[in-house]
């Protein structure tokens, strides 16, 4: 508890996270372990996950809208820093771009997917939290 009775969150500053980060419910999560994904509605809100929607992991809490809720990522990763090669909107799939930076695959052609962007980027050289997940190949036509 922090002063003045002030709850204290120590797992949401910007960084990295260790298997779980602390989120505001974009919608009413209204039972515990309901898997959840990014919402459009900015960084570090999530919704329950729909059919066909990329999930980031499972809300451990319940929580009415505008709550705090627990994520615990898929997986149990650590997210990691990556410099963003351009914007970035969270809960992009990254691919690498030029020297050493991260992107959303945009081209066609063969890209590896490596993970969801978790925060925004609003330019080239910024840094972004990723969750990591093991490379897949995907093919992007036109």
């Amino acid at each position: 508890m922090g002063t003045n009775n002030i709850i204290t969150i120590a797992n949401c500053a910007d960084g990295t996270h260790d298997g779980n980060c602390t989120f505001i419910a974009a919608q009413a999560l209204g039972e515990r372990y309901l898997l959840v994904s990014l919402d459009s509605g900015g960084n570090r809100r999530v919704k329950p996950c729909g059919e066909g929607e990329l999930p980031i992991g499972v809300a451990t809490d319940e929580a009415e809208v505008g709550g705090a809720v627990n994520v615990h990522f898929i997986g149990g990763s650590e997210t990691i820093l990556a410099v963003a090669a351009e914007s970035i909107t969270a809960g992009t799939i990254v691919t690498a771009a030029e020297n050493g930076r991260v992107c959303a695959p945009a081209n066609e052609g063969e890209h590896y997917l490596f993970g969801i962007a978790i925060g925004s980027a609003l330019g080239v050289g910024e840094r972004i939290e990723i969750l990591p997940y093991v490379p897949s190949t995907v093919v992007i036509e036109d």
